[in-house]
């Protein structure tokens, strides 16, 4: 009888033993299967959650007029951006930041909870801006140089220069007619964060530089026929008007005056009726076709024709 126990026992044994063996040998071939068959995907979740790979903007070309004058330039300028793994208070850092930007808190959180790796807060502000941010002194809130936009001459030929966005695409006027020569070719930057949640970035692929363009404007006769613009705008009580400046020999625009303007460094506030050339819309376009034709004739010597009005 004690035999038929001992033989229960072992048997009892084995099984356990069995068992044992095989949810051992189960997770051998589940962490096999992980390791190496499902590696790449682990490993891409990972990289997306540790890098982060942007864009680096190309410094735009210079806009010159016909006298070598810089009319649009860029300049190299502080942008604040978060680490949200190194910000021990996430929401509140970015309520702070957003009260002195004015951008949507809601919306800046939002979108450094989808990229854990790296976050803008301020994209090229300005220099009181970005001195504030720095007083606060936050943990976790990074600062590097982007190209920024800048029109020197201020509300000078701002229908025909135009502006930019904040990515730095060209929006309206020469900005825009010609982004392709002046934006040139981005660069890529890779930020990443270790395993004790420092950051790191390295420079990808170099920015490269715009192609810069000359204006048949010059900038004195531009600034002259705004200035007269402008007072017989105050003069007459007009809403708006058009200046235009050509060449009778060659065709050049020498200068495009419109009011209203507004200045292309103010971008919030820029507004539409403000960005409308009419130099080249509405019924000026005619005009000045017509100006263009009569000026041929003149320099032909050719009596004008008596039918031939602008009106």
């Amino acid at each position: 009888m004690a035999a038929s126990k001992s033989i229960a026992g072992n048997h009892r044994l084995y099984i356990l033993a069995g068992l044992l063996l095989f949810w051992f040998s189960v997770i051998c071939l589940r962490l096999v299967y992980l390791q190496i068959f499902r590696y790449g995907e682990f490993q891409q979740r990972a990289d997306h959650q540790q890098q982060r790979s942007i864009n680096v903007s190309a410094k735009r070309g210079i806009i010159f007029d016909r006298q070598g004058n810089e009319l649009a330039m860029s300049v190299m300028i502080d942008s604040a951006f978060a680490v949200p793994s190194e910000v021990a208070d996430l929401p509140t850092a970015i309520s702070l930041i957003s009260r002195i930007t004015g951008d949507d808190a809601r919306m800046v959180l939002a979108d450094c909870r989808a990229h854990k790796t790296f976050c803008s807060v301020a994209r090229k502000a300005n220099a009181e801006t970005t001195e504030r941010i720095r007083a606060l002194n936050l943990q976790g809130i990074h600062f590097q140089k982007e190209s920024k936009r800048f029109y020197p001459k201020r509300e000078l030929a701002a229908q025909v220069l135009g502006y930019v966005g904040t990515d730095d695409g060209g929006l309206s006027g020469i900005e825009r007619e010609y982004d392709e020569q002046l934006r040139g070719q981005p660069g890529r930057m890779q930020i990443s964060v270790d395993a004790r949640k420092k950051w790191f970035a390295r420079i990808e692929r170099q920015p490269e530089a715009g192609s810069n363009l000359v204006l048949t404007v010059d900038e004195k006769i531009q600034y002259i026929a705004e200035r007269e613009l402008e007072q017989a705008i105050h003069d007459t009580h007009a809403i708006a008007g058009t200046v235009i400046v050509e060449n009778p020999r060659t065709g050049e625009i020498l200068a495009l005056a419109n009011r209203p303007t507004f200045n292309p460094n103010l971008k919030k506030e820029i507004k539409n009726e403000a960005l409308k050339n009419r130099a080249v819309s509405d019924q000026t376009g005619y005009h000045l076709g017509c100006a263009r034709r009569k000026a041929h004739q003149a320099r032909r010597n050719v009596r004008l024709p008596d039918g031939l009005h602008c009106d």
